[in-house]
């Protein structure tokens, strides 16, 4: 590895660390599409983001179980 690579990666830490102290830890999520591999912190008031996109991962998720609840009836 490179030391940017160490550089980032010692950054990513002390950033784990900092949100961890001060009770933020949770609202690091990973997005719920399975295709998105995008880490986000959720801003919401209720912590309850999903996606790091409602218009992208969002929009495909619903889309796709909007289809499904059609096809079913």
């Amino acid at each position: 590895m490179d030391t940017a690579h160490y550089f980032e990666m010692a950054l990513l830490l002390l950033i784990c660390h900092q949100s961890q102290l001060e009770g933020v830890l949770r609202r690091m999520k990973s997005c719920k599409s399975e295709t998105c591999d995008v880490v986000f912190f959720d801003r919401s008031n209720n912590n309850s983001g999903a996606w790091h996109d409602v218009k992208v991962c969002g929009n495909r998720a619903n889309v796709r179980a909007h289809r499904e609840r059609s096809a079913a009836v």
